[in-house]
């Protein structure tokens, strides 16, 4: 199986990467010469990688436990010794650390073992085993960010997490390049010439490698790195399967003055959910108002339909479905438009009289307007979706002047974050046949979490606003924006396609009918890839021709996919 998943790795590769060129195919070599202490030469491309031989010196830097937190300048008086030839130890109460250094073909090894003579477990030990003296002008290549511009100097910081990615950076100059990774899949991290090794159980010991390996000049990380990248890949396994990558529509129904920017005043009392534009003409508060409101919202949602055929999007998102008042811009709990309001009245059961929006549950022919609103949708062949948070909402009553006021509150728990999101995942199945969901302001929710709610609800298509590690693109798929954070994010990254070839991003894109093919190019390598656009779905006529073009372009004709 394992080399079934290489095979597939490095095909992908091949497909995204440019092949090396006959005369780049074979790398200079690595020389390097170990003493008693640890390393005194590291030469690789004619670069000198170790100024002084001293700075091969093996160091222990940092321990932290339950029972212990030594940092350098205590673990600086242990002396590193010759256990046997080609083999550094140092020893501490604690317990040790030994560094066997080998070259294996034409790769350099350092097996690093660290044992815990400690009744208790210890949670991460440093090693450094060299400072290294970069060459000038170097690129760097780490985790799943890409090629990064080249350096001034000496950069400071060459940190690769395996809880973020493959532990491993490459680096790149004229001469050649040279791959530093670490050979695990857990918790280690790898930053310039040291490394750390987390969960060392009580008594116990772990080894791993510390990799260096040439390549040409060139070469990439993903190619470097394809071996690492498979064991990456086989320990985090793809679980999502969502075959339409046709676009989705982003549907806001709220638009709230913001007259300060402290959020003390957003819409009038007449609509302070700030409806529709926020200059609605009638107040919602009244029998005629929310007679009035009903039947703009519907038309509101006819409006978006004709957006979602013109794009021919699979479905939509409403972001504010809630409405939008002071305390937040986005609730993120459509449950408390039945005032389902847990943090307030400690139960999760209806109370209408505490209904975030009562004019979204007034009844149309004894239908709340809000069920009739994604019905629309759902009748009209469109997946349904809204805007969840991780958070608890809570409604408060401001002193001063009697103004109702939601704000999120932190769930401090990681357990309680997942009961939460799951919550509020089955009530929007459950009520509306939900099944995309835009998870908001969810730093706080890791990639393994996420993969427990897939594998809860296998049928809904998850997009975390932040994804900080390849893991997510494994069983959901990452909000990017090129819109908010550059042309970087209008496609699944190089190395993440590398690692996940069937992975892919929801990304927003506004103003497509504007761009020149230069701009338009990242959102069209995104669609050969499998991305999926969000389009605004209520305005920009020739934006909805243009992501329906480019999905058509990225599939070469090929009729969408139905679900």
């Amino acid at each position: 199986m394992k080399n079934q998943i290489l095979h597939l790795i490095t095909a992908a590769l091949l497909a995204v990467l440019p092949p090396l060129s006959a005369a780049d195919a074979q790398p200079p070599s690595i020389a390097f010469e170990t003493g008693p202490q640890g390393l005194v030469k590291f030469d690789f491309g004619g670069h000198v990688f170790l100024e002084k031989p001293e700075r091969g010196k093996l160091a222990v830097t940092s321990i932290t436990g339950p029972a212990i937190q030594q940092t350098a300048a205590p673990l600086a008086k242990l002396v590193p010794t010759l256990v046997k030839p080609g083999v550094v130890g140092v020893v501490g109460d604690w317990g040790a650390v030994e560094v066997g250094y080998a070259l294996r073909g034409t790769q350099f090894e350092a097996a690093v073992t660290v044992r815990n003579a400690l009744d208790t477990p210890l949670d991460a030990v440093t090693v450094r085993l060299a400072q290294w003296t970069w060459p000038e002008g170097v690129k760097v290549e780490r985790g799943h960010t890409g090629p990064e511009a080249p350096s001034k100097g000496h950069p400071k910081n060459f940190l690769a997490d395996a809880e973020h990615g493959v532990p491993a950076f490459a680096i790149g100059f004229t001469s050649g390049a040279l791959l530093f990774a670490l050979d695990d899949t857990g918790r280690a991290a790898i930053n310039g010439g040291s490394m750390t090794v987390r969960e060392i159980p009580a008594k116990g010991m772990k080894t791993m490698k510390f990799i260096v390996r040439p390549g040409p000049p060139g070469s990439r990380l993903p190619v470097l790195a394809a071996d690492l990248f498979a064991a990456y890949a086989k320990a985090n396994p793809v679980t999502l399967n969502w075959p339409d990558r046709r676009p989705i529509g982003a549907i806001f129904i709220a638009n709230p003055v913001r007259a300060k920017r402290d959020a003390s005043h957003f819409s009038p009392p007449e609509n302070p959910a700030g409806w529709l534009g926020h200059t609605l003409d009638f107040d919602v508060r009244t029998p005629e108002g929310q007679a009035e409101f009903r039947k703009r919202l519907l038309a509101f949602a006819d409006q978006n339909i004709k957006g979602l055929r013109a794009m021919n999007a699979q479905g939509m998102i409403v972001w504010d479905i809630e409405g939008q008042r002071p305390g937040a811009t986005y609730y993120g709990d459509p449950r408390a438009l039945d005032g389902m309001l847990p943090r307030n009245h400690g139960d999760a059961q209806p109370h209408p009289e505490l209904a975030i929006a009562p004019e979204m549950i007034s009844p149309e022919g004894g239908v709340p307007v809000v069920d009739l609103f994604f019905k629309k949708f759902t009748d009209a062949g469109f997946l349904a979706g809204v805007c969840l948070r991780p958070q608890h909402l809570k409604r408060h009553v401001r002193a001063a002047d009697g103004v109702v006021i939601y704000t999120n509150q932190d769930a401090p728990a990681t357990e309680e974050r997942i009961a939460l999101l799951d919550a509020k995942i089955a009530y929007c199945k459950q009520r509306w046949g939900v099944r995309l969901f835009y998870v908001d302001s969810d730093l706080q929710v890791e990639a393994r979490d996420y993969r427990a709610l897939a594998a809860k609800h296998p049928d809904v298509l998850l997009i975390p606003e932040w994804a900080n590690e390849p893991r997510y693109w494994a069983s959901t798929a990452p909000f990017q924006s090129a819109q908010h954070f550059g042309p970087h994010e209008a496609r699944t990254a190089t190395n993440i396609r590398a690692l996940y070839p069937k992975g892919f991003c929801v990304t927003a894109a506004g103003g497509l009918a504007a761009m020149d093919d230069a701009k338009l190019e990242p959102y069209r390598e995104g669609q050969r890839g499998g991305d999926i656009l969000l389009i605004n779905a209520w305005t920009g006529e020739r934006d909805h021709v243009r992501a329906r073009e480019l999905y058509e372009e990225g599939r070469k004709g090929a009729p969408a996919a139905k679900r």
